[in-house]
């Protein structure tokens, strides 16, 4: 069917690229057009682009599926995750992730931030955000705050965030730093660290009198905010039953006190300490000479005296292997060096040690990442540490991979491959890799896979794009490593390692990419004091290829809104996904669907996501369950209803407004602004009991009067003896007359 189109606007003279667009009207849903291109000016008009064979090029475009109804992706449905009482608090989201945010891997908790209490608190009102703890029970979504009680007053610690680190994968214990000096254990030391139970609220501190030697006491130099950290958390195994964190003061019996900063790193696990920053020759790193040992690595910098860390699997998932990074003395002229420490064994092998070839001086080691069991190690570095390599130190740096191969009972030692060398133009930064470190992916796009023989390189898209850093978000790998999610200038890629294809999963379904920043995927997040490092990373990349993201572009005909909203993508054959579906496109094999409703008037925010998908949490302002009567931010669950895990029946939903007063939500009680009133404190005998009373006289009954010429007698009306006197009188007189 022919549709005529307007000309449209003059687009001006000379030889320049004129962007054009024309908003056409009145075409059918689902239907796939032709449509080629004319120039017309003054001297006519000159038919569109040719092909080799000089026939005219004719373009396509598909409309969107018709209107309608939302309906969720894979049977989902919205829970109403934050309660609907907040007290006046808001739930917080960061420009710089430092609240930290996390999901239980089952999807049956999370955890969040806001600016203050939000339900019962067993703290005092500080300016630093709240941890709000949510949980998903058989009969709903319960919550509480966790921020730990304080009995010192708390200043405000600006740019630490929460004063939780990190969770375990599964929720159940929190890592956290205090705010304030209050002591949360009668065994704890000041300045220490702390593991919380959140089952029984219980705090473990993890540097005691028990476990250090005898009259060991903590620095009190360094401190953030007026703070002591002398023990700081840097990481941990993904259960948190090996926490690493850095102290300045000599925790073991093989420790050195730390010049001013400096500091020596230590594994807690059992209630035991391990020094971790010990030398291949049994000695500790010297931070006595002012060196400093870092968890994995130190090379990101954001602006001026910022470093953020890399630990990636720095802390292997069992806790027995841990890489890091000695910082040399500033001006020593020394280079960093990279190490692993073997906890079980009590080894340390240096990673960056030339093999086969003349170390040159210059450059030095810069971790990336390692695998879940650390037998794989990625770090760059300008050395050349093998036979062959290209780097020189002067600018060309190489990425290298240590894999561990001793076995049991053996020296701790491994071999280097110059993955470089398998792929000259593949760069040296990490965006990420699987699990088991056979595939990792670069910030050059490319792809380097251990086959099990060799290493190869490949190129899957030019289009990655290279922030220099790995936590700025951009990138995602999935566990297994067949999928990785990234920005490019279309919007969000996805690229599938068993086809070698890479599709724009955040594209409208009949293909249409968009502006550049149009769509994002979340950054790491970040926590720490004096040094950051990105300990987390939310779980938007599934291992099926669902893939969650935040975009404005309408992709859907429901997103009505204009603002960011959270979508989901999958794979044909994923959930819901099938060739037949309405949502599907041939251009990225893979349907697209709303997570969010795209009708807020405000953005929608991923937060986080289950291992498997089944539930994504997102913050809004629309009201998605009828238990939620404000138009605060909200932290809503997308739930995969199932048959192990049913959807909550929903309320009735209340009546719809016609009038101001009747569209107003009900009351709730309100908060004492100062706290809990004195009586409802009161220890004693309480209030003053009141006098005892007089009797109350009982009052006269009331009597009805007697009628004229009676008077009251006993009780009784009888006739007055006055009127009796005078009808005798009256008688007698009448007599005498004669009558």
């Amino acid at each position: 069917v022919a549709v005529p189109v307007p000309c449209p606007a003059a687009l001006g003279e000379g030889e320049a690229d004129v962007p054009t667009s024309m908003n056409l009207q009145g075409l059918t849903p689902s239907t796939t057009y032709h449509f080629r291109v004319l120039a017309t000016n003054a001297l006519g008009t000159v038919e569109g682009e040719r092909n080799e064979k000089g026939e005219e090029v004719v373009h396509t475009f598909t409309t969107q599926p018709g209107g309608g109804e939302l309906v969720l992706p894979d049977g989902r449905a919205w829970e109403l995750v934050s309660p609907p009482t907040k007290d006046g608090a808001m739930i917080e989201l960061w420009s710089d992730p430092e609240g930290l945010i996390q999901a239980s891997e089952d999807g049956g908790a999370i955890t969040y931030t806001a600016n203050a209490p939000i339900g019962e608190a067993l703290s005092n009102v500080s300016p630093n955000v709240d941890q709000i703890f949510s949980t998903r029970g058989s009969g709903g979504w319960s919550t509480q705050t966790i921020t730990a009680p304080r009995s010192a007053e708390t200043g405000l610690a600006v740019g630490s965030g929460s004063e939780y680190r990190l969770f375990s994968s599964d929720l159940s214990r929190g890592v956290l730093q205090p705010l304030s000096q209050s002591l949360l254990s009668s065994e704890a030391s000041e300045g220490t660290v702390y593991l919380r139970d959140d089952a029984s609220g219980g705090y473990l501190p993890l540097v005691t009198a028990a476990n250090t030697p005898a009259g060991t006491k903590l620095n009190k130099e360094n401190t953030f905010g007026g703070i002591p950290y002398d023990v700081e958390f840097v990481g941990a195994s993904p259960d948190l039953s090996h926490v690493v964190f850095a102290s300045s003061a000599a925790l073991t019996s093989n420790a050195v006190k730390g010049k001013g900063a400096a500091a020596s790193l230590y594994e807690w696990a059992a209630g035991q300490l391990q020094l971790v920053s010990v030398l291949p020759d049994g000695k500790p790193a010297d931070a006595n000479d002012g060196g400093t040992a870092w968890l994995g690595g130190k090379n990101v910098q954001r602006g001026a005296n910022r470093t953020v860390g890399l630990v990636r699997h720095a802390v292997s998932d069992d806790g027995s292997r841990i890489v890091w990074n000695e910082e040399e003395t500033r001006g020593s002229g020394e280079p960093d060096h990279l190490y692993m420490r073997d906890m079980t064994r009590g080894e340390t092998v240096q990673l960056d040690a030339a093999q086969g070839a003349p170390e040159p001086a210059g450059g030095e080691a810069v971790f990336q990442i390692a695998s879940s069991k650390g037998s794989r190690v990625f770090f760059s570095d300008g050395q050349k540490l093998t036979v062959g390599s290209t780097a020189n130190g002067r600018g060309q740096e190489n990425l290298y991979v240590f894999e561990v191969t001793s076995g049991s009972g053996e020296p701790l030692a491994g071999k280097l491959t110059d993955l470089t060398a398998v792929a000259p133009n593949s760069g040296n930064v990490v965006l990420g890799a699987s699990e088991d470190g056979s595939y990792v992916y670069t910030t050059e796009g490319f792809l380097l896979h251990d086959t099990g023989t060799e290493w190869t390189g490949m190129l899957i898209s030019g289009e990655v794009r290279d922030e220099g850093s790995q936590h700025e978000g951009h990138a995602r790998v999935s566990p297994s490593g067949r999928y990785m999610a990234f920005e490019s200038e279309n919007g969000v890629d996805l690229y599938d390692a068993s086809t070698g294809r890479v599709v724009c999963a955040s594209c409208s379904p009949t293909g249409e990419h968009q502006e550049e920043g149009e769509s994002r995927l979340p950054a790491w997040t970040e926590n720490g004091n004096g040094r950051r490092y990105g300990v987390y990373q939310s779980r938007y990349l599934s291992d099926s290829g669902r893939l969650f993201f935040e975009t404005s572009a309408a992709l859907v005909p429901q997103d009505t809104n204009g603002q960011k909203d959270v979508y989901e993508y999958e794979p044909q054959g994923v959930g819901s996904c099938e060739s037949v579906s309405k949502t599907f496109s041939e251009a990225s094999g893979g349907c697209i669907g709303l997570i969010s409703s795209g009708t807020s008037k405000e953005v929608s925010t991923f937060l986080d996501a289950s291992e498997s998908g089944n539930d994504v949490f997102f913050r809004t302002t629309q009201r998605l369950a009828s238990q939620d009567y404000d138009t605060a931010f909200d932290v809503y669950d997308a739930h995969v209803c199932g048959a192990s895990s049913p959807c909550f029946t929903e309320p009735v939903a209340p009546p719809a407004c016609t009038t101001a007063d009747s569209c107003k939500p009900a009351s709730s009680p309100q908060p004492p602004i100062f706290g809990v009133s004195g009586s409802a404190t009161l220890s004693g005998a309480g209030n003053i009991a009141p006098a005892a009373a007089k009797p109350a006289v009982k009052p006269k009954a009331k009597t009805k009067p007697c009628k004229k010429g009676y008077v009251k007698k006993k009780g009784k009306c009888v006739k007055s003896k006055s009127k009796k006197k005078a009808k005798k009188a009256k008688k007698a007189s009448r007599d005498r007359r004669g009558k």
